[in-house]
């Protein structure tokens, strides 16, 4: 291939992300030896140091170079579209280097002061049995009570956060769970590791993405595994809004995902460096679990907000009374909350746990999708003024504007 002496500069808009990108893949896959980066694509050293650190400027000439000379996707490097390697499993030519962990989180959500937790009490598992699944729900005075509580704390400026367990992302309750998240009847979601399979399988893109490479990427920024496979693990401008994880990034809207060790297929795959990854998922997961339990204290807080459990119900509400024996460990006054639990499996002693701390709660007995449906029908006929609300001020909540 040939160029011109002088070849087309790139803009400075479309430059920096261009210039990041090309930090992390020297970060990434050279340990930050810009000379051994240089080498790998060749090109003179002073001339990639240029194009990493100093103000931007540079060439098609070099984007050409690292393109032709790495498996890192022109697409991805360009726009930041889809995986960063070509090929399904997105493995690189070159052994990744070593994993660096900022100092600090550079999450854009506010996260959980741990230097203000005291020792919280142990937690005893609650027994569950298993019943036979309930026909489809029809509207009830259930799920109408249930939508005038997510009234009465967003009327308040409250957090309603939603834990979507792998089956009720499987029976397609996350896409109505977006629609939750649009409307702003929900301001969050929480899943699991199996979770996130069932969200990416749901949203049914060409290349799905790598989670023990989301997980790195997570790590390397400072991210929770959420935001990052929000932000780097479907196509650009995805407007299908399939996956409620990304419906939730590009809402600007927290969506935490806390994965267990194990609990993805891809966690055992080969890797040169598997204790780097598992730190990886765990940093990843340790930063949504102080993101969820900043959500957590807000959801305490003067009022009280709503937590929504729909699927894995001892792992969701295991989830919140752990963040919420964190947050009653600072000292800080707790105000009543409002659990709402989606359920297939009759737990006899959630609701007595949940009103021994001082929460009103609300049990949804049925298919998973349909009661999601349903409770968005409650809250859109609450919100509308068609059935009636408890507190006489109507909403008076902005649309919320989408980020890239």
């Amino acid at each position: 291939m040939k160029f011109k002496r002088n070849p087309r500069k790139f803009t400075l808009n479309s430059i920096a992300p261009i210039q990041e990108r090309l930090r992390y893949i020297n970060s990434y896959c050279y340990s930050g030896d810009r000379y051994k980066f240089a080498r790998a694509i060749g090109v003179a050293a002073d001339v990639l140091k240029r194009a990493l650190f100093e103000k931007p400027q540079m060439s098609l000439r070099l984007v050409a170079q690292v393109i032709m000379h790495t498996s890192i996707r022109a697409d991805w490097l360009l726009i930041g579209a889809g995986p960063m390697f070509s090929g399904q499993r997105g493995v690189p030519k070159i052994i990744p280097g070593e994993l660096s962990l900022p100092a600090r989180l550079q999450t854009r959500y506010p996260v959980f002061d741990t230097l203000t937790v005291g020792v919280p009490p142990a937690f005893t598992a609650v027994p569950i049995h298993a019943i036979d699944s309930a026909p489809e729900s029809a509207l009830t005075a259930e799920h109408i009570a249930a939508a005038q509580a997510i009234y009465s704390a967003r009327i308040a400026d409250k957090p309603v956060v939603c834990f979507l367990g792998a089956q009720a992302l499987s029976a397609g309750a996350g896409i109505l769970a977006g629609e939750m998240l649009t409307q702003q009847y929900v301001t969050g979601v929480a899943t699991t590791g199996q979770g996130l399979v069932r969200d990416i399988q749901a949203a049914n893109i060409v290349t799905p993405p790598d989670l023990n490479y989301i997980a790195r990427l997570a790590a390397n920024q400072g991210l929770g595994y959420g935001e990052a496979l929000g932000r780097w693990g479907f196509p650009h401008r995805d407007v299908n809004r399939r996956s409620v994880v990304h419906a939730a990034y590009t809402l600007s809207l927290p969506a935490t995902a806390h994965v267990e060790v194990g609990e993805i297929d891809q966690h055992a795959s080969a890797t040169a460096r598997g204790a780097e990854l598992g730190a990886a998922i765990g940093a990843a997961s340790y930063t949504d679990f102080l993101i969820f339990t900043e959500q957590v204290r807000h959801i305490l807080s003067d009022t009280g907000g709503v937590f929504i459990v729909a699927g894995e119900a001892d792992r969701g509400l295991n989830l919140f009374f752990k963040a919420y024996a964190a947050v009653k460990s600072t000292g800080v006054p707790l105000s009543a909350f409002t659990v709402i639990l989606m359920s297939n499996i009759i737990q006899p002693h959630f609701q007595e746990q949940v009103r021994s701390h001082g929460g009103h709660y609300h049990s949804l007995q049925g298919n998973y999708r349909a009661n999601v449906c349903r409770l968005l029908e409650a809250c859109t006929a609450v919100y509308s003024g068609n059935i009636p609300h408890d507190l006489r001020q109507r909403p008076s909540i902005e649309p919320r504007t989408e980020v890239d």
